[in-house]
């Protein structure tokens, strides 16, 4: 799980007849605490009449899911090395990552026979008995079959439920036979283990996928292990513009791929997550041409049929992780006046670059306020 919400006791939620809330009514205290060997950070939020608490880990100044730690890091930064023809998906979390793991999946050859190498249900993780499936390095690789994260249960025949189903030693990752499809929330910068003198490798090619942060923070706010009743939405949206998610704020991941887009162009794919919902089939041909990855017409709208959220819910037996899919979902959370601050906190991070021009133009914003204020 990303972090640990609790709901004090004492707390209740507001009424109907309050008035719409404010992420400026929000207030937050941090506290460091270390225990063994990891670091956390144990947030409280309050108002006038709530209080709500979450802990993190935190690894190199970045909230972090819970199983990582500065240990951890250096481990990757020694041992993962990514190869010539590897496929990573770079996104901030809640941000298409699911949607472009089962396009690319698809796209490699799983439209062949989707029943049997496609897993929408536990987000198409590899699994042994197809030699088939993304790899989460973070959670699915670990050091060697001593390590006690190591689970040796899992049988190639056995069904997989989740991404975390799964651990693999080095070895067995870098013995992957053809392209590896692997999954990456953290920013660039913090992804020493994956780069060659602060650069992609040669032949590495990397989908940086980006969505409106006010979509995704909803879709945040329902992640599971998120449960939606310990926290109010608008304390988790002040809190998720000032502090982020699991790797960092959103506006620091964004700036960390953006350059590294300047600095390896050749290397990484800009794709909209709204794109791709609008025209899959037009921002698949930019993707296949970027990966160099042959489709004919027929198969690649097979693909796309395939990777519809209607069709990937089904296939995933109505799985918690997918719950909508949809573009602006955002306006049946917030309040007037919580969006209109929610897109000014999340502007001013992102002025001067392409994302601001995308999600915060004067067209995309609630007020003429906001238009002014940014």
């Amino acid at each position: 799980k990303n972090s640990r919400f609790e709901s004090d006791s004492k707390n209740t939620k507001y009424k109907e007849s309050q008035e719409p809330m404010s992420l400026e009514e929000w207030t937050f205290t941090k506290r460091e605490v270390k225990k063994n060997g990891f670091s956390f950070v144990k947030f409280e939020a309050t108002n006038f009449s709530q209080e709500f608490k979450c802990a993190y880990s935190q690894t190199n100044g970045a909230l972090t899911v819970i199983p990582f730690n500065q240990q951890r890091l250096e481990w990757f930064r020694n041992n993962v090395v990514l190869r010539e023809r590897d496929i990573v998906i770079a996104t901030y979390p809640k941000c298409g990552t699911t949607l472009l793991e089962q396009i690319v999946l698809l796209s490699l050859g799983g439209y062949k026979d989707p029943e049997r190498l496609m897993h929408p249900k536990c987000k198409n993780v590899y699994h042994r008995r197809t030699n088939f499936g993304k790899i989460w390095p973070l959670l699915n690789v670990v050091a060697n079959e001593k390590d006690d994260r190591f689970d040796s249960e899992v049988a190639e025949d056995e069904e997989l439920d989740n991404e975390f189903s799964i651990t693999m030693s080095i070895q067995e990752f870098k013995n992957i036979k053809g392209r590896r499809v692997i999954k990456l929330h953290m920013p660039a910068d913090l992804c020493t283990f994956a780069l060659t003198n602060g650069l992609i490798p040669k032949g590495v090619k990397v989908i940086f996928c980006v969505r409106d942060p006010r979509d995704a923070v909803v879709s945040a706010y329902y992640h599971p292990g998120h449960p939606a009743g310990s926290w109010d939405f608008h304390a988790f949206a002040a809190f998720y513009s000032k502090f982020g998610f699991p790797w960092a704020t959103y506006s620091y991941h964004a700036r960390s791929w953006l350059d590294m887009m300047n600095k390896c162009p050749d290397a990484v794919i800009l794709l909209k997550y709204e794109d791709i919902i609008k025209d899959m089939e037009k921002t698949m041909l930019s993707l296949l041409e970027f990966l160099d990855i042959k489709r004919t017409q027929t198969e690649i709208k097979e693909i796309c049929t395939l990777s519809s959220f209607s069709n990937m819910k089904k296939s995933s037996n109505n799985a918690d992780h997918m719950r909508k899919g949809k573009v602006g979902d955002n306006k049946s959370m917030f309040s007037e006046q919580g969006l209109t601050q929610f897109e000014e906190r999340m502007g001013i991070t992102l002025r001067g670059t392409v994302l601001f021009d995308a999600y915060f133009g004067d067209e995309n914003l609630t007020s003429s306020k906001e238009r002014s204020n940014l």
